[in-house]
């Protein structure tokens, strides 16, 4: 529970709202689904989830919230068993998904289609980027990563994909 713990504290406004079920609009509600990547990034930087997969859907919410549940259970064990990935893994991580970030980025602007998968040898789909989540999750687990490597507070924190400013 939030309150036992403490972390409600920590819960911005929103999230609060998003919690105890308030209406939303469509926009901030899906904002607060996204961060389940964020989350899945953490998970995954403290060793919790074994592989860092390819952003071509939506991690695997059922899995995720089967984690964090266990994982709640046990508040000592959950920081017992933590072990930060170094930094070479946190920023070949980095550098696949500013890469990909970028890439979706420009398609948007100029109203392109990408495959679905983001497999561009074997598609198996082509959508308009405005149009689908890709871009959702890919600037999510981008967060997170740049969090990561602090390069800011949590709310504040930028995913520039232009070369100069990725460093």
């Amino acid at each position: 529970d939030l309150e036992k713990t403490g972390a409600a504290d920590a819960l911005t406004e929103a999230e609060r709202d998003f919690l105890h079920h308030r209406r939303l609009p469509e926009s901030e509600r899906q904002a607060m689904i996204w961060q389940l990547e964020d989350l899945w990034v953490l998970m995954w930087s403290l060793r919790h989830i074994d592989e860092f997969t390819w952003p071509a859907k939506m991690c695997n919410v059922d899995a995720l919230h089967e984690l964090v549940f266990n994982k709640s259970k046990d508040s000592r064990a959950f920081i017992e068993d933590a072990n930060l990935r170094g930094a070479k893994s946190i920023l070949d991580a980095t550098q696949i998904v500013i890469a990909i970030h970028a890439v979706l980025r420009s398609a948007s602007a100029a109203q392109e289609e990408v495959p679905e998968n983001l497999n561009w040898k074997q598609p198996n789909r082509i959508v308009l980027v405005s149009n689908s989540a890709l871009i959702g999750i890919v600037a999510r687990r981008h967060h997170a990563l740049n969090w990561l490597r602090g390069l800011g507070e949590w709310d504040t924190v930028d995913t520039p994909t232009v070369p100069e400013a990725v460093l």
